[in-house]
């Protein structure tokens, strides 16, 4: 503590009264909370020997005692790491406050980890962790709600968290041209995908390194008319509807300002891409992106995907006996979509350094860059309630569900010419009449399964004994 919140401290403590631990606790912690808050107590602060003067100023009373213990545990701090666990607990939806502050909060900590307690991202770590919980002896309490912090502190508290655990990476030309990142470093890793004016892209760091526009795949679990009606992909935290939904235009979340969700985030600590303000977009081939959505990012069941379409039964065999039966399968739908990558790229896997994840992030792929989308109907190699991503699946293109992108005045023939028109077409009708695949999602993106290999389902390994179909 410093002398001012030690003075206020030695006056505040003799005023609570001890009859009940519950409610000396909560007279503490409402004078504890720092953030915009310049008559806040931060007790975790206080030194050993304040400790002990302060306990001895605890009023008689019927819970004197255990009011002391209360006192010394608000004025013991607890680590980052050691809060984890309470913070995990504290969720009530993955959405609301508790989510979104342990989604921050473990990007944070992960950043801040190895780092010693005086190091000063480190130590706002630790004063948010112990504005909302305090120990008892193995256990921790909340000392007060999320939903008791207006929205103004709320926000500025998971603002902190965020620029502690996520690097500040450009999203348009004009970020890039001022070199406005949280690093240096950053720059580095930044591309430009296609071509540019005679003069290059200048930046205060030297010139962006140019590379070759690229056809990409990317799956979603939305159709291309909807996704048309959105003029591309954007991120989520700018993508309205889905933004709105999950809170992230609500008054105490820092994209609900236009500057924080204007950028790319990049978590130090995961090192990857920030799930809501990055479009992320693969460097393998169209089977890498065949296995999103994932059951893992869904809930954990397939039966949570976006585009599952019920269980379907399949004729099979057994690998050992040869005899037939039915079984049924998770069956999920997902729509393949290519586009030309160009303009403004970060480049993750560079910034990850060894074991990178093969991926890149944009801002955005607007319509005018998408040549269409293949729809692919996904056969769960599995138990439908216990079925996961490493199970794999066949995935079966749906002639019927070929879209491409004809607009005149948003479609790749209309802005790139037909030398690129016609190298799409080539490889969009490639993949089109490819015969069903089985794909397994795997942490370097994903694994080729040889139509035919075995299949565990509930201790039997079975083999698929039918052509399927979309």
């Amino acid at each position: 503590m410093d002398p001012t919140q030690f003075d206020d401290a030695r006056k505040y403590v003799p005023t609570l009264k001890t009859d009940s631990v519950d409610a000396f606790r909560q007279a503490l912690a409402a004078v504890d909370f720092p953030w915009t808050n310049p008559t806040a107590i931060e007790w975790w602060k206080a030194t050993r020997e304040e400790r002990v003067a302060l306990e001895k100023l605890v009023a008689p009373g019927r819970e004197q005692v255990k009011c002391r213990t209360a006192l010394s545990n608000f004025c013991t701090p607890i680590s980052p790491e050691s809060a984890l666990g309470a913070i995990q607990g504290a969720v009530t939806a993955e959405f609301d406050r508790s989510g979104w502050f342990k989604y921050y909060y473990y990007e944070a900590n992960g950043a801040v980890g190895g780092k010693p307690d005086g190091d000063p991202s480190r130590a706002l770590v630790i004063d948010i962790a112990n504005s909302f919980f305090a120990k008892a002896g193995g256990a921790f309490y909340t000392k007060r709600s999320y939903d008791s912090v207006d929205a103004t502190p709320f926000k500025q508290l998971l603002y902190v968290l965020l620029t502690i655990g996520f690097d500040r990476v450009p999203a348009t030309k004009e970020h890039l041209l001022a070199g406005d990142s949280s690093s240096a470093m950053i720059m580095n890793y930044m591309r430009w995908a296609g071509d540019v004016p005679a003069a290059g892209l200048q930046t205060p760091d030297g010139d962006v390194k140019r590379v070759q526009a690229q056809f990409k795949w990317r799956c979603d679990s939305r159709p291309y008319d909807a996704v048309s009606r959105s003029n591309g992909f954007l991120t989520k935290a700018n993508s309205d509807g889905y933004a709105s939904s999950k809170n992230l235009r609500a008054a105490w979340h820092p994209f609900s300002d236009e500057g924080p969700r204007s950028y790319l985030w990049f978590r130090k600590g995961q090192t990857d891409n920030c799930l809501y303000s990055v479009v992320s977009v693969g460097t393998g081939d169209w089977q890498a992106f065949a296995v999103y959505p994932k059951i893992s990012l869904s809930g954990g069941k397939a039966s949570m995907l976006n585009g599952y379409l019920g269980t379907r039964r399949v004729r099979v065999r057994d690998a050992k006996s040869a005899a037939k039966k039915e079984v049924e399968l998770a069956v999920s739908e997902t729509y393949l979509y290519l586009f030309l990558q160009v303009g403004l790229v970060f480049d993750t896997g560079a910034a990850q350094g060894g074991n990178a994840y093969p991926e890149v992030g944009m801002a955005g792929i607007p319509m005018r860059n998408i040549y269409g989308a293949l729809r692919f109907v996904r056969y769960h190699l599995g138990p439908p309630d216990s079925v996961s991503d490493d199970d794999g699946m066949v995935v079966v293109v749906d002639r019927a569900g070929v879209h491409t992108n004809d607009d005149d005045a948003r479609s790749i023939e209309a802005s790139c010419g037909q030398d690129l028109y016609q190298a799409a077409t080539r490889l969009f009708n490639k993949v089109r009449d490819a015969p069903p695949t089985g794909v397994r999602w795997t942490p370097n993106g994903y694994s080729m399964i040889a139509f035919g290999t075995p299949f565990d389902y509930g201790g039997a390994n079975l083999v698929i004994d039918q052509v399927l179909t979309a």
